[in-house]
């Protein structure tokens, strides 16, 4: 970490760590290969910090890197009982920043970007796929092999699961402060995510792509936040977002469709 300045500061890591995570009886053997390695992950990040204008400013950005040597990966086997097996390696780089401004008094303003490059790197790994009594259920995009345990496809390249392309959020904030030392607020709250696949394989089907969500927030603080009252809304366009697959039964996991409602908190 290095201060350049008090509103400035720059800073970079970089770590090695082993994973000992045992597979234990899940060490399921996908196609004979690495089955029950131990990772390690080798990663390293560096970054800028900084408080502008008289504190009103606050922006960090930073980037980072990782790989992991013998990843283990969680799949399903041909009767949709989990395994975990090992690859050769996955490696990831991405970009990180956060923007909170208060431009003017009460005003709080918040906004993150994330994005994120994940790559299964294995030639010779295979997972299987969607099935059921036998039979191929998704629409598999990867090149696919057949032998007596069902049907594999090779996932070199893929991104890791649930691993988006890119996340941002936003969020407002405004207060009134009152005569009693209360506060009357309204916030609201916004979040945009990627490209997501759901499982080691590209498939038609398990993924998502564009999901956004927003939230609205209105309520009465009490002097000392000893309590706070609040009326909500969560997903407040009613968007039906995939979340998670079960894959061998084409089942789809959504997030909650709208939700209004109100709620009482105190702290003592």
């Amino acid at each position: 970490m290095y201060e350049a300045s008090p509103e400035v500061s720059v800073y970079a890591r970089c770590r090695r760590v082993p994973w000992t995570n045992d597979p234990g009886p899940l060490g399921g053997v996908q196609l004979g290969l690495h089955d029950g390695r131990s990772e390690t992950i080798l990663s390293g990040e560096a970054g800028i910090k900084t408080t502008l204008f008289d504190n009103k400013v606050r922006f960090n950005l930073s980037g980072f890197a990782y790989r992991v040597k013998d990843i283990q990966l969680n799949g399903n086997d041909s009767d949709g009982n989990g395994v975990l097996f090992n690859a050769d390696k996955a490696e990831a780089y991405g970009l990180e920043a956060e923007l909170e401004a208060r431009p003017i008094p009460n005003l709080t303003l918040t906004a993150g970007l994330s994005l994120l490059h994940t790559e299964i790197k294995d030639p010779d790994v295979y997972a299987q796929v969607c099935a059921l009594n036998g039979t191929v259920v998704c629409t598999v995009e990867d090149p696919t092999i057949t032998n007596a345990r069902g049907v594999f496809a090779q996932i070199d390249g893929n991104p890791l699961p649930n691993a988006p392309k890119y996340t941002a959020n936003l969020t407002a904030r405004y207060d009134v402060p009152l005569g009693n030392g209360g506060t009357l607020f309204a916030a609201t709250d916004w979040m945009l995510q990627g490209h997501t696949n759901f499982v080691l394989y590209k498939t038609r089907e398990f993924h998502s792509d564009g999901d956004f969500e927003g939230g609205l927030r209105i309520g009465y603080t009490a002097p000392g936040g000893r309590y706070e009252m609040a009326a909500f809304a969560r997903n407040i366009t009613n968007e039906k977002n995939l979340k998670g697959v079960i894959e061998n039964y084409m089942a789809a996991v959504f997030n909650e469709p709208r939700v209004i409602g109100g709620s009482i908190s105190a702290k003592y």
